[in-house]
């Protein structure tokens, strides 16, 4: 279903209506999972592919009702904890008050504790846990980081795909902004997308209609620089979203591709402008 693939930036490739992950041969390391004390289970975002190398570390400690103390990810030996705590826990077995996990959610619980590093029984989505029988009067969180191998001798494993909130929005170009996001152009849809590395996705309209952004890259100046293809427009967002045009002097341009060159400045393509754009500092 992959039309148009037209960078790869850490793993992650564009398409036509999707933003498509590979696993690859290098270790990936999100952002930390906030894991609440006060539900079973929170969905991480993250696909696992069967075979991989996973390995969870946890942090920080939760409130488990009036009276408790405070537990951190590793929790308490069972089956003492039954005795004080009362039957009907999650995962019976596994440490009370403990980071638990599992893999979709009709997968086998698992202990992690405060780090574990396991091998994908199956592909799915992975999820961690609060190993409680009571979850109404619990509050905090854990703050959870995984980290996983991705595929053998540089073979794709696991390629997941995260649709683009705006239909038919054709995103283009892609690149990793100064804030650690990926942003990309959605040429149908008339915006600059921005997505985490959990797969939230900000979108933020081109005051210019129709005007069909093309290629992005990071500036020097902290923000994203984009190319109109039918706009004529060089266009600059900051990581706050805020959006500024600068009209290309040769009409019809076209322009498609931007980068930054080793002079500091930005250069662009025009496709039917017979050569090459710059913008950057007067000289």
């Amino acid at each position: 279903m992959v039309s148009t693939v037209c960078k790869r930036m850490g793993g992650a490739f564009l398409a036509l209506t999707s933003i498509l992950f590979f696993t690859a041969t290098s270790a990936f390391a999100g952002t930390p999972i906030t894991v609440p004390a006060n539900q079973p289970w929170t969905d991480t975002g993250i696909e696992l592919a069967a075979g991989e190398t996973v390995t969870v570390t946890a942090s920080g400690t939760i409130f488990i009702g009036v009276g408790w103390p405070y537990e951190t990810p590793d929790g308490q030996a069972w089956p003492g904890c039954a005795e004080i705590g009362g039957s009907g826990f999650l995962t019976p077995g596994l440490p009370c008050w403990s980071l638990v996990a599992q893999i979709t959610t009709a997968g086998a619980p698992f202990e992690i504790g405060l780090a574990k590093t396991f091998t994908a029984n199956s592909a799915g989505e992975l999820y961690l846990g609060v190993n409680d029988n009571l979850f109404g009067d619990n509050s905090g969180s854990w703050a959870a980081t995984v980290t996983f191998d991705k595929g053998q001798s540089g073979a794709y494993s696991n390629i997941a795909e995260y649709p683009v909130p705006t239909a038919s929005s054709q995103p283009r170009g892609i690149t990793t902004g100064p804030d650690g996001a990926l942003w990309f152009c959605e040429n149908g849809g008339n915006k600059i997308g921005r997505m985490t590395i959990n797969w939230a996705f900000t979108e933020y309209p081109i005051p210019t209609a129709n005007s069909e952004p093309y290629g992005i890259t990071k500036g020097p100046d902290g923000a994203l620089w984009f190319t109109e293809y039918s706009g004529n427009n060089i266009g600059r967002i900051t990581t706050a979203g805020s959006i500024t045009e600068y009209p290309i002097p040769t009409a019809g341009s076209d322009s498609q591709g931007i980068t930054i060159g080793p002079d500091g400045a930005l250069w662009f393509a025009e496709a039917q402008g017979g050569g090459n754009g710059k913008i950057g500092q007067p000289e």
